[in-house]
């Protein structure tokens, strides 16, 4: 099943953008797929933490 996709804007500082894309280009992902795989690590991890309190 393809999972359903929204499309967002958002305002990053340079510097920032400049790493993400230099992370996502080392993992072979696009910049919109690196950032989407971070968010989702980040979440399932806050999520977790949050449970265990």
């Amino acid at each position: 099943m393809k999972v359903q996709k929204r499309q967002i804007s958002i305002t990053l500082d340079a510097s920032v953008l400049k790493e993400v894309r230099i992370l996502a280009s080392k993992e072979d992902r696009s910049l919109s797929g690196y950032i989407n795989y971070v968010l989702k690590m980040h979440t399932e991890k806050a999520r977790r933490n949050i449970e265990q309190k």
